[in-house]
């Protein structure tokens, strides 16, 4: 995941495998990937696995929503396939830094070695170093301590960046849950865009309509979600205009930070 574009990504959270299959192979036009949520899903670990192994080939990225930081749920998931892994209520350095170390391997981290799936899908050859390239930590930012915490969470060694929870982020800040942030949220949201992207990591959100995922890439973020599969089924299934409408002229996605290079694995 590099340059200036915004990557739009399709969120998975109650799609089986056949259908996220067709999903993600349908709109590879218009996608960037897709993102399976663990977390708030309709998926145990077994489902999560099954739609993990149906969209790898047919999507570009593919993401998973683990359901709370631990080496063995992380480890499965990488194992499998997943190049990137999201985890949600990341409040403090501390909390990062243990996420972050679930998915590399050492001397940067304590992932276990068993990567049945991953090895064959590597290009130019598994290697410990390769699989730690090639994972992108992004730690979710929801809440009113992860906010204060913001620029010690993005200085964690290893980390690829954050992902924004808009929802959770307005009820800790004291406001009604919207995936259209307003007021001091869309102020808390800006900043940390600015803030990730100047230390040229990942800037990722939520956001569940094309009009807000463009504002949001004006803001600086550059790996956007467009809605999820559960909502898109109510409106008829028409997934490629939504994400084609919803992507952000290039020139408009933070243009003064610079493109996003993965941090080397000894510093942030």
């Amino acid at each position: 995941m590099s340059g200036d574009d915004a990557r739009l990504f399709l969120w998975l959270s109650a799609a089986g495998p056949v259908l996220a299959e067709t999903l993600a192979r349908d709109c590879a036009a218009a996608a960037d990937g897709v993102i399976i949520d663990h977390q708030h899903g309709a998926y145990g670990m077994d489902a999560a696995l099954a739609v993990l192994a149906a969209v790898i080939g047919k999507a570009k990225h593919v993401v998973v929503r683990i359901s709370e930081v631990g080496d063995a749920e992380t480890c499965k998931f990488l194992d499998a396939g997943a190049t990137t892994v999201i985890a949600p209520m990341i409040n403090t350095p501390e909390q990062c830094e243990r996420f972050v170390h679930s998915c590399l391997y050492p001397p940067q981290g304590v992932r276990s070695f068993g990567p049945y799936r991953q090895k064959a899908l590597i290009k130019g050859g598994f290697s410990l170093q390769a699989a730690n390239a090639q994972c992108v930590p992004l730690a979710m930012i929801e809440t009113k301590q992860a906010l204060a915490n913001l620029d010690a969470i993005l200085a964690v060694p290893g980390l690829g960046g954050v992902f924004v929870g808009p929802n959770d982020l307005a009820i800790s800040m004291g406001y009604a849950p919207s995936s259209s942030p307003q007021g001091a949220v869309l102020e808390a949201v800006a900043l940390i865009a600015k803030r990730t992207r100047a230390r040229r990591l990942v800037a990722g959100i939520f956001c569940t309509d094309a009009a807000t995922c463009r504002a949001m890439q004006k803001l600086g973020f550059n790996f956007v979600s467009v809605g999820t599969d559960a909502v898109r089924f109510f409106w008829r299934f028409d997934m490629e205009p939504v994400l084609t409408h919803a992507r952000a002229p290039a020139h408009a996605v933070g243009a003064n930070t610079g493109p996003y290079v993965r941090p080397s694995q000894g510093g942030a």
